[in-house]
């Protein structure tokens, strides 16, 4: 799939899209980075493993299905195979694919016309400077020989002058550029005969001698893409009745998978999950809490062939999406229905299980949100229960935290999810809501307005991951920094979380309390010192109530001073993608006349002054957590744009 990530990726139609205006569809398509439309356009390339349409299942009057049903509000016939109807939006190299194919097709071209390296792979600039080099050489020599042999009466004067033109001319020996391509060549086959990479462009291994900073991203790159439940803290610290008492330090308040394996009765293990195990999950869980982990999810079934006995080849239905939901999935003992898209459970039906669940609909994860909600019905219920219409919420604690009925919020809320993010995990909170009975007119309703659905929650928990580290991510840092090379983390996992794994694997030298999160200043200090910067302990709320934080000292100092501090090893920054663009929008306003409320958000970060003031600020920054992927790409230029050679390594 050609969408940057490497977990398949949930698509929705345009009609169905919550910003969408009159009937459904929209009256111009915005596919800038970060709009709503961008999910709504598949890439020539990708692989569409599932489809489905609201209308699907649906049977006509004469009891057939009614796959095949005219497009709603068009006169577009519908598809003959009962495939998807799409509009093509681009066609050739105009496509991203077409881009690709076009820059491998030419790169000969492209790469001998930039400044930077040939198409033969060889830097032009230095070749360049190398020649003068030779050049300078050669006058000297034949300044030397003019010299001492000029004056000398017995020497013919235009022998020793056609010695001099051959001296200039000889230094520079014709076999020079095939010397170099061959230096180039030979590099190629080294990678591959010592580390088995290969190099489909030969110009870019000049470029990568000169990479002095190395992004990395996280999930995926430094840890692992198979994430690991590790527990569950549920809106009340007891357990049907008993009191939650783990014996682990820190975990207290967790319902710990680790400990319900343990006590599982079979270690026998089947389809991913062990059938007491499971049931386990379902036993403790509370009903609420347990319909969204596994309700609250985008994940679809595929087919794949398996060998089978006999050596014959058997068809197998298996989960697919992101490795996070796929985990609470199978962690909890539940699959997917390949043909009705139940939620249901793998071992049947128990006591106090939440029964067979229907999505009716998904407001897709954003990004920007940080959070996504799906509209469900829960069949576990008794006569009209099973009628209920549910919104079922998961996102970032700090993201869910002001659409939570506050009746329903621990007192250690914050504390809990910041204790958690400290150790490295992945933490996300859990709600629902009871949005009544399910009819036409409520879905209709709770379908075209996202805001109004994500009101008034309630807690249902928080979702504790782990993911572990990769045996060789603190090898490899602690190589490129032993080679003199700069090694930053980009990520959009929370600061806590992403500063703490870039402490495990060496990016992050300074203990935690010296480790800190930039912060961007209120209006009055911004003008009178434009250039400076304030920040603060990135635990300064660890285990303190938000009273006993506000009169924490936000510390005040200049670019200078902090780079002497990053230098010397007494401190590291981290910095989160709102604090950025909040950065950008402030530079914007120093330069022109607009005001924050006219700048745009999504593309504010592409501006000259803030891409000016972003190179000034992001050489020091060790940690950037919460970034979207247009923040990505703003680092690595204002790196560049600092002087640095800093690629993005995911």
């Amino acid at each position: 799939m050609l969408t940057g990530e490497s977990v398949p990726q949930v698509k929705e139609s345009i009609e169905v899209d919550g910003s969408n205006e009159t009937k459904g569809y929209a009256t111009s398509l915005d596919l800038s980075d970060g709009s709503s439309h961008k999910r709504c356009v598949l890439f020539g390339g990708t692989v569409l493993m599932d489809h489905h349409s609201e209308h699907e299942g649906d049977d006509d009057h004469d009891g057939n299905s009614n796959n095949s049903a005219p497009l709603p509000d068009s006169n577009i016939p519908p598809p003959p195979d009962g495939g998807l109807a799409c509009f093509v939006l681009r066609t050739g190299f105009d496509t991203v694919q077409g881009q690709l194919l076009r820059t491998l097709a030419h790169h000969a071209e492209s790469g001998a016309g930039s400044n930077s390296a040939g198409g033969d792979g060889v830097d032009a600039r230095e070749t360049f400077l190398f020649l003068l080099l030779l050049l300078a050489c050669a006058l000297a020599s034949a300044g030397t020989v003019v010299q001492h042999a000029w004056g000398d009466v017995t020497r013919n004067r235009f022998k020793l002058v056609l010695h001099v033109v051959i001296i200039i001319t000889s230094v520079i020996p014709p076999e020079l550029p095939m010397e170099l391509s061959l230096a180039v060549t030979t590099s190629l086959g080294e990678l591959i005969k010592r580390y088995h990479v290969y190099c489909t462009e030969p110009f870019r291994i000049p470029l990568a001698g000169l990479v002095d900073t190395c992004c990395f991203d996280k999930t995926g790159t430094l840890t692992s893409d198979e994430l690991r439940l590790h527990g569950v803290r549920l809106p009340k610290v007891d357990v049907k009745g008993g009191a939650v008492d783990n014996g682990k330090d820190g975990d207290e308040d967790l319902i710990l998978f680790d400990d319900i394996l343990s006590r599982s009765k079979s270690p026998s293990v089947d389809d991913g999950v062990d059938a007491d195990f499971g049931n386990a999950v379902r036993s403790l869980l509370p009903r609420e809490t347990l319909r969204v982990m596994v309700g609250c999810q985008s994940l679809a079934t595929t087919h794949v062939f398996v060998p089978g006995p006999g050596g014959r080849t058997m068809v197998q239905t298996e989960l697919c999406g992101d490795p996070l939901e796929k985990a609470v999935m199978e962690g909890c003992g539940y699959t997917i229905h390949p043909k009705t898209e139940l939620v249901m459970e793998k071992s049947g039906p128990t006591t106090g299980s939440t029964g067979p669940i229907k999505v009716l609909h998904r407001f897709a994860f954003s990004s920007k949100l940080r959070r996504m909600t799906v509209l469900a019905l829960d069949a576990a219920g008794d006569g009209e229960d099973k009628n209920t219409l549910w919104a079922l919420t998961k996102g970032a604690p700090e993201a869910l935290e002001p659409m939570l009925d506050p009746k329903t919020l621990p007192a250690d809320y914050e504390q809990s999810y910041l204790r958690h993010m400290t150790l490295g995990r992945r933490v996300l909170a859990l709600a629902h809501r009871n949005l009544g009975k399910n009819t036409p007119d409520r879905l209709a309703k709770s379908k075209s307005s996202r805001d109004e659905v994500e009101q008034k929650l309630t807690f249902a928990g928080l979702l504790i991951m782990d993911s572990p580290l990769k045996t060789d991510s603190a090898r490899v840092v602690k190589e490129l920094r032993a080679g003199d090379q700069n090694v930053v983390m980009v990520t959009g996992d929370a600061v806590l979380t992403a500063a703490e794994v870039a402490r495990r694997v060496g990016i992050v030298d300074a203990a935690q309390h010296f480790t800190y999160e930039l912060l961007c200043r209120d209006d009055g200090d911004a003008k009178r010192d434009p250039n400076g910067y304030c920040f603060r302990p990135l635990d300064h709320s660890i285990g303190r109530t938000a009273h006993e934080t506000e009169g924490d000292e936000i510390m005040h100092s200049t670019r200078p001073e902090m780079e002497a501090m990053v230098r010397e090893g007494k401190a590291n920054f981290c910095i989160t993608g709102d604090t950025l663009t909040k950065l950008a929008v402030r530079a914007v306003e120093r330069t022109t006349d607009s005001n924050q409320s006219n700048i745009d958000d999504r593309t504010v970060l592409n501006h000259p002054a803030a891409r000016s003031a972003l190179s000034e600020m992001a050489p020091f920054i060790t940690v950037f957590a919460r970034h979207a992927p247009r923040h990505k790409e703003a680092v690595v230029a204002a790196l560049n744009s600092a002087g640095r050679r800093a690629p993005l390594c995911r």
